[in-house]
């Protein structure tokens, strides 16, 4: 028998052994159907196959775009989510030409357990063509469901193969309402109190507040429990604002602005201890700051800051401002101020230190004159 001949028996041979099988076939669960589609249950074993037309080096299995098999069969053992999808063979024949075969394997999966914050609205779609049985009563293959609790959902079908195929998830609610408003402070131009609202179940607490604040996240506030927490905060702009809750809940409030809440001036002014002034002269605290504010009326207009008889320039912003006051940084401070015409105007700020001087160690009688600043009303 010569080589031709060898190849002819071959193929007259398997021919006859798969040309029971006239279209492709799944089979499962003992029973074969001619069918491309169908839905199999986790841990049963499936074979994909499809009439003889070649050799068996001649059909390569795809899923997606990997080879998983060749020959004109294809056996998942062990059905698992991970198999399910779209299957395809190419047949290659004798005559150099091609021919493709989808096949396509569904399992009944809801996907993962849900758990929100709020309520939570979800589709569910499985394939079309049988009967289901939902834990609400629904036997349609879509079901679309708004979650305003925790509970579960269920549902089961029975397969083309009569085996029983179900899926279970559960639904985590965890509500939570929060919010933020900025409340004025009278006599108080550069802080505001932040009042933090929020209502949640008693596992979410502590629950943290925060924002960033100058490039900087800061914790706004701690909430123990469902309440309105109140803190001050400094003028400024926070943004990325933030409840995090202690059963793992993040809710995204408005970024949120404190402003100055004033008074005004349309002269020099001071601000210290989140007070504005319009005066340039003051008594300021140890270790406290102070600003001291020229008027800005013009994107010409600039500045030099001295202090005392120092030439050393210390700003050229409409603004100066000391911390950490001291002894040492105490004294008359001249602004000047220069404007867009040329000409230019000089203003002083006086930065009084409270100062008995050295303690005193003296015997018999002494008398002592103090002169302080004027202004405050001493005790």
């Amino acid at each position: 028998m010569n080589i031709n001949q060898k190849v002819l028996f071959t193929f007259i041979f398997q021919l006859i052994i798969f040309s029971a099988f006239a279209i492709p076939s799944i089979q499962s669960e003992g029973t074969q159907l001619e069918i491309t589609e169908a839905t199999i249950c986790y841990g049963s074993d499936v074979t994909l196959e499809v009439p003889f037309e070649g050799v068996p080096e001649d059909y390569t299995w795809f899923r997606g775009n990997l080879a998983v098999g060749f020959g004109p069969s294809l056996t998942i053992e062990n059905f698992a989510a991970e198999d399910a999808g779209q299957y395809r063979v190419i047949q290659a024949y004798f005559d150099g030409t091609f021919s493709e075969v989808y096949f396509l394997l569904n399992d009944i999966n809801l996907g993962g357990d849900i758990s929100e914050c709020h309520f939570v609205t979800r589709e569910f779609i499985l394939p079309e063509g049988r009967e289901y049985d939902w834990s609400n009563g629904s036997t349609s293959n879509t079901f679309t469901a708004t979650f305003e609790e925790s509970t579960s959902l269920s549902v089961s079908t029975i397969t083309e193969f009569g085996c029983l195929a179900s899926d279970q998830i559960e639904i985590e609610i965890k509500p939570i309402t929060a919010s933020i408003d900025v409340e004025s402070l009278t006599d108080n131009c550069c802080v505001s109190r932040v009042n933090v609202n929020v209502e949640a179940l008693e596992d979410a607490f502590p629950v943290f507040a925060y924002a960033t604040f100058e490039g900087e996240q800061i914790l706004l506030s701690q909430i123990n429990f469902s309440s309105t927490e109140s803190v001050t905060r400094q003028m400024g702009d926070y943004t990325n604002v933030q409840i995090v809750t202690s059963n793992d809940c993040i809710v995204d409030l408005p970024d949120f602005t404190i402003e100055n809440q004033g008074p005004f001036f349309e002269g020099p002014y001071m601000r210290s201890n989140n007070r504005q002034r319009g005066i340039q002269e003051a008594t300021i605290c140890r270790g406290g700051t102070v600003r001291m504010i020229m008027p800005n009326n013009s994107e010409q207009e600039a500045y030099l800051w001295i202090k005392d008889t120092e030439d050393t320039g210390m700003g050229t912003d409409s603004y100066l401002e000391i911390t950490n006051f001291n002894k040492e940084k105490s004294g008359r401070y001249k602004a000047i101020h220069y404007f867009g015409d040329g000409t230019s105007a000089v203003e002083y700020f006086d930065l009084n230190y409270l100062d008995l001087g050295e303690d005193i160690d003296h015997c018999g009688l002494l008398s002592v004159e103090y002169d302080l600043p004027e202004g405050p009303e001493y005790t």
